[in-house]
């Protein structure tokens, strides 16, 4: 088969015949329609973000963490799924065995990996992906491939707002509005969210949010993002505060923003962060602040996720797919890492 691959950290990408993927027991291969290219594949291809196996990663590799495509095989014993299924890929491949997969808490597996992005974990930028049927999802007829490649920010979205506890209707607000903040947004406006703010430095980001639902849109480099969020919710601050930037700036800003009583959901810091606050115990102590993390999703935040859309609670058709050839790879990544573009970047097979 037809795979991407880079042979060390810095490379470019490089179009190869390899082996085709044989299903084992419990697993099933997907023949990929298409794959996004996210931040994992530009972030992995650099050597950094979510790579955890620097030093013992194994050479060439092939990228891919959101991919979607048709049941080619199945391994022995898969008898949720059949060949010819239209299906996406959960990226986040658990054991099923572990304490924390058999409680309910997949995302938090011991013994995790991530599809393209640890080694020896070949993705879905290929032909053909060997995955754990129970990573893999039927998706509603309606759904195209390309948009079924923005489920997995919707599962990791539905899996935040899980941990926020909060029972609509409720206010949000949304620091950092890419692809994954803008996740955040339609999530919250499907979840039943009637104010939603969100923050972000670049128009076009700001545009985006506007069309998956954002009620008030905030320039963070002009404007005081805590004090906006403030007059959009009568000085209360809102409910839920989502932030996605990785700053300790906008962690403390989010917390700031958050009512008395309130979630803050830290999502977006990938390396060292150092949070500073003006005044800690004003500002998170004295009003009981709830900082809470979120990594990753679990399997029922995929099901979750497919049940917003196929009922049309959330709507998956504001957000810009830009469609490459599987032959345009490496323009499409060298576009993909433009931090102005918004658009949404997935090569077909």
């Amino acid at each position: 088969m037809r795979a991407a691959t880079f042979h060390s950290f810095g490379d470019s990408v490089h179009l190869e015949d390899i082996d085709d993927p044989r299903p084992a027991a419990e697993e099933v291969v997907v023949r990929v329609a298409c794959c996004q290219i996210g931040g994992d594949i530009v972030k992995i291809m650099a050597g950094h973000g979510p790579v955890r196996d620097r030093e013992r990663f194994a050479f060439p590799h092939t990228p891919g963490y959101r991919g979607a495509g048709v049941v080619h095989a199945v391994g022995a014993g898969v008898q949720t799924l059949s060949m010819g299924d239209r299906v996406v890929i959960n990226g986040f491949l658990n054991c099923g065995e572990c304490e924390f997969c058999v409680s309910g808490h997949d995302n938090l597996c011991r013994h995790s990996h991530m599809l393209g992005i640890d080694s020896g974990q070949p993705g879905a930028m290929a032909e053909f992906v060997k995955v754990p049927a129970r990573a893999a999802y039927r998706i509603p007829d309606r759904v195209t491939f390309e948009q079924s490649t923005l489920l997995p920010n919707i599962a990791l979205l539905v899996h935040a707002f899980r941990r926020a506890e909060i029972d609509s209707p409720f206010t949000c607000a949304v620091f950092g509005c890419g692809l994954v903040g803008t996740a955040a947004i339609a999530v919250a406006a499907a979840l039943g969210a009637t104010e939603i703010v969100g923050i972000d430095t670049a128009p076009a980001a700001l545009e985006l949010a506007r069309a998956c639902g954002a009620t008030t849109t905030v320039d963070g480099g002009a404007e005081d993002a805590v004090a906006a969020v403030l007059a959009a919710t009568e000085g209360q601050g809102v409910d839920v505060a989502v932030e996605l930037v990785g700053l300790g700036e906008t962690i403390a800003d989010a917390a700031r923003s958050t009512r008395t009583l309130g979630v803050t959901l830290l999502i977006g810091a990938l390396g060292e962060t150092t949070i500073l606050f003006s005044d800690y115990y004003r500002d998170v102590v004295q009003r009981e602040i709830q900082l809470r993390a979120c990594f990753g999703k679990g399997q029922q935040d995929f099901v979750e996720a497919i049940r917003l859309v196929k009922s049309g609670a959330l709507d998956l058709s504001p957000f810009p797919v830009r469609v490459h050839a599987f032959d345009e790879i490496a323009d499409a990544i060298e576009t993909a890492r433009d931090p102005s573009n918004s658009d949404i970047h997935v090569v077909t097979f």
